[in-house]
């Protein structure tokens, strides 16, 4: 990597926590450093919804899984889904679809800040499917625990078979690993998952060591950072995929 940089900062409450994280990525396009460059962005579990669609014979087209990804967000999240924008997308033949449900206005302010700043905005996505999309061929059967560790927020998604069965975020403290396990329980239960796997991956900007599972029952893989790659670069995990 040639130049890079942690930008961190507190931000107010009175304001979504994305319009001061977007305030911080227009600054830096108007640097020297981001002359000529191309955008891509990887978004934060805290600024994504997910949803694991079902299967169904009865819906063949994009159009008709994007309708049943909105209709899905509604009936959990009520009328403020209506300002998401909701992508979905197959993850394979007779397996379930993956929705996720971002801000509009996110999406509209990250379009204007490239537009503004002469930079093409390749793309954007969830860091969860970065990091999934990388490790795929490292999941053992197609089945586990998918984790994703951010600070203050924890990602849990579950695969069988190699088919998606949930995908939950919630908030938590710095000493998220304690309360996995429980975390991995109550999905399982959630989910009527009757042989829960075993097998825990896990990508987070912390180092692992000293953040065993306690009772030993599962077994533990750091798939955060690509082969070969220097510890040092764990904080920038999400760029490195």
């Amino acid at each position: 990597m040639k130049d890079k940089a942690l930008i961190q900062f507190d931000p107010p409450s009175a304001a979504p926590f994305w319009v001061h994280a977007t305030a911080e990525l227009e600054k830096l396009l108007r640097s020297p450093v981001a002359a000529d460059c191309d955008l891509t962005v990887v978004l934060s579990a805290h600024f994504v919804r997910f949803a694991v669609l079902p299967w169904t014979a009865s819906l063949s087209t994009r159009g008709e899984w994007l309708a049943y990804a909105q209709h899905t967000f509604f009936r959990t999240y009520g009328a403020a889904a209506n300002s998401w924008q909701v992508t979905a997308c197959g993850t394979g033949r007779k397996h379930p679809w993956i929705a996720c449900a971002v801000d509009r206005a996110l999406r509209e302010a990250l379009a204007r800040i490239a537009r503004e700043g002469g930079v093409r905005l390749v793309s954007v996505q969830p860091w969860l499917m970065t990091m999934f999309n990388r490790n795929r061929g490292a999941i053992k059967d197609g089945s586990g625990w998918f984790v994703l560790a951010e600070r203050g927020r924890i990602t849990v998604a579950s695969l069988v078979g190699g088919a998606w069965e949930s995908i939950r975020a919630r908030n938590v403290d710095s000493d998220w690993s304690s309360e996995l396990e429980l975390l991995l329980e109550r999905e399982a239960a959630v989910c009527g998952i009757e042989e829960q796997p075993k097998q825990v991956y896990v990508c987070t900007s912390e180092p692992l060591e000293d953040r065993g599972l306690g009772s030993g029952r599962y077994c533990v893989a750091d798939l955060t950072l690509p082969r070969g790659t220097a510890a040092e670069l764990r904080p920038y995990a999400a760029v490195l995929a």
